[in-house]
């Protein structure tokens, strides 16, 4: 009991530590994210309230900014009219002045020309446009029309102040090179043709805003330095400490890959060799605990396979040659028998009377049927022995197949059967014609022997890039299921009076499946009772100069019907042999027809899905010769290999 909950602790903690192992992973990604997404929130948060901070400082400078400049518009407007009265006052008190003294006289130059703002001042010009007085005495005379096309906007104020008080901004360039804008006004001087215009850049009254203004964006840029600083920290904190932690992990994985997933790999591997028919294979697992325990017991039970498998084989070896030294000295004494029946038969030692010569006939021809059945069980030897002769030559085998099939034509003459050859062109390959002709000879010589007379056989050859493929189509009187299944079994018969009517040694087919599957060709049958047989073989274009031994003899189909069988009844209780009974009726026994049936057993719920992974397995090995090997015996599981399956299937 104790060896049994063995596998199961292990498969409970392999699992578990693989959901641990899991389920702390997805925890630190959940955590992870909700760091991040928690740090991403407050730096939106955090660069949303600076922006929002900016946008109402950039707004309430922006206010300030429009009453400043209302207020910088008043003032130049005040310098320009307080020019304008003191430059009426003058006019007043100088009433006799002409244009030219005036523009002469030092204090109305002080009237005419005062300061506004850093930069700013005013000037005079008349209703005409000239200039009269300016800061810079190179334009003073100077007719304002001609800054028309060079200054348009500054000219649309100037135009205007020639008729009425005007008033407007301007792009200037400063002495940097900088565009800034200039607010301009001009007043006319009572009683008189003059204009008097104040002008200067008006972001010079904005100096402590613009102070204001950028100590808000560096306030603001600054706060954002830092919460990208701190966000920095932060992320990089947690990136190291998430490798960290991911190395930790790593680390704790390797441990469980090296304690425990390891070993259980090497266990599935070593399981899957044996399923191979490879008992050399064994676990190397130091891991102590249990599970060293596992690997040495599964070693033990490995040892004992392979001693089964050594006499399994040696009994084999033994059978074969057996059967061949059997075979010869059976035949030994043949030819001299025959050789003296038929001088008996001739009369070279007396008359015999007709009595005797048909019971001597009898005795000649059944001596003739012994040894062909000789020389058969010579061949199959040979074949399972691994010692059959093939003479590869580079042909095409055209002239060869058309050859046999007139050969043929002469067999059985009376039945008046027709030959009907289809063949394609064929490939120049390296092949032992002979052989490949004694196979095709055997079933056309079967086709015959079991055709209605005057009907037809229709024999075809064709080929593609891997192989020749042939067929032997016949309207006979065809198998049943059970037949086709164990047709090219040794000395086989079919179950039909005709059969064994026309006889034989039971060991032409057989013989036939030895050499196609020496050169990794394939042979089949498929067939109709009361309509016809068609056989098929094919002939890989690559021979095989290495033949391998085939088991032929006792190859033990029956043995495997009866493992299937008790298989079921095994795992599904007495209803199993009625199901096993029933298929076997429809159906040939092949791995793919038992597994569409477990999985017909799957969908009507009879057996869970876990249970027909592990049924279809054990049909897997029954049909790969993997167990029970012994002839007439049904190899159950051992105690181990119950809990590796059990292990393995959890």
């Amino acid at each position: 009991m104790e060896k049994k909950r063995e596998p199961a602790d292990i498969s409970f903690f392999s699992r578990l530590s693989t959901k641990m192992i899991l389920y702390s992973l997805t925890l630190f990604v959940l955590l992870l994210i909700l760091v991040l997404s928690s740090l991403s929130l407050l730096s939106t948060t955090s660069k949303g309230f600076l922006t929002q901070a900016e946008f109402l400082g950039n707004t309430s400078i922006q206010y300030s900014i429009e009453g400043l400049k209302s207020q910088a518009e008043d003032n130049i407007k005040d310098k320009s009219m307080h020019s304008a009265d003191m430059l009426r006052d003058f006019l007043d008190d100088n009433p006799g002045m002409t244009i030219q003294e005036l523009e002469n006289d030092e204090h109305m130059k002080r009237v005419a020309i005062v300061s506004v703002g850093k930069t700013g001042y005013t000037a005079v010009h008349d209703t005409k446009g000239i200039n009269h007085f300016h800061v810079n005495p190179a334009l003073v005379g100077s007719d304002l029309h001609d800054l028309a096309e060079r200054f348009p906007s500054f000219w649309v104020i100037l135009e205007k102040s020639l008729t009425e008080d005007a008033e407007g901004y301007y792009d200037w360039e400063d002495a940097d090179g900088n565009i800034r804008q200039k607010y301009m006004y001009c007043a006319h001087v009572r009683d008189s043709d003059l204009i008097t215009c104040a002008t200067t850049y008006i972001d010079e009254f904005f100096g402590p805003l613009n102070a204001a203004e950028e100590s808000i964006r560096s306030s603001v840029s600054q706060s954002k330095e830092q919460i990208n600083s701190s966000l920095r920290t932060a992320s990089l904190f947690i990136i190291v400490l998430s490798i960290l932690v991911l190395i930790f992990f790593l680390y704790i994985i390797s441990i469980l890959n090296k304690k425990v997933v390891d070993p259980i790999n090497k266990l599935r591997s070593a399981t899957e060799e044996i399923q191979k028919g490879d008992f050399s294979v064994r676990v190397d697992i130091h891991t102590g605990g249990e599970i060293q325990e596992l690997g040495e017991s599964f070693n033990r039970t490995i040892d004992a396979l392979q001693e089964l498998d050594d006499e399994r084989l040696q009994l084999d070896k033994a059978k074969t040659e057996f059967l061949s030294i059997t075979s010869h000295e059976l035949r030994s004494p043949m030819t001299p028998m025959k050789a003296q029946m038929q001088m008996l038969l001739k009369g070279y030692y007396g008359k015999l009377n007709q009595k005797q010569k048909d019971a001597l006939d009898i005795v000649l021809r059944n001596t003739d049927r012994l040894d062909s059945i000789i020389v058969d069980l010579l061949e199959v030897s040979r074949i399972e022995a691994g010692r059959l002769k093939f003479r590869f030559v580079k042909t095409d085998l055209t002239d060869t197949i058309k050859r046999l099939v007139e050969e043929m034509k002469g067999f059985m003459p009376e039945k008046k059967i027709q030959l009907m050859l289809e063949i394609g062109k064929l490939p120049v390959i390296e092949v032992d014609p002979d052989r490949v002709m004694q196979v095709l000879r055997n079933l056309i010589n079967n086709a015959i022997k079991f055709s209605p007379a005057k009907s037809k056989i229709h024999i075809n050859i064709s080929s593609d890039n891997k192989e020749i493929f042939f067929s032997v189509k016949d309207t006979g009187i065809g198998m049943g299921l059970k037949d086709v299944r164990g047709v090219f079994e040794p000395f086989y018969q079919v179950e039909h009076t005709l059969s064994r009517k026309v006889g034989g040694t039971g060991l032409g087919l057989t013989i036939c499946k030895g050499i196609i599957e020496s050169q990794k060709g394939r042979i089949w049958a498929e067939s109709t009772l009361n309509k016809g047989t068609t056989f098929y073989f094919t002939v890989p274009l690559t021979p095989v100069k290495e033949i391998k031994p085939l088991k032929l003899m006792f190859s033990g189909r029956g043995v495997t019907d009866q493992k299937i069988m008790e298989l079921f009844r095994e795992r599904l209780g007495p209803v199993g042999l009625n199901e096993f009974n029933d298929i076997k009726e429809k159906t040939e026994l092949t791995p793919e027809s038992l597994s569409g049936y477990i999985d017909t057993l799957v969908s009507q719920g009879v057996v869970s899905k876990e249970e027909s992974v592990a049924l279809k397995k054990s049909i897997t090995l029954i049909f790969e010769g993997a167990v029970g090997e012994k002839e007439g015996s049904v190899k159950k599981p051992n105690g181990f290999e119950e809990q590796m399956d059990s292990f393995f299937r959890d």
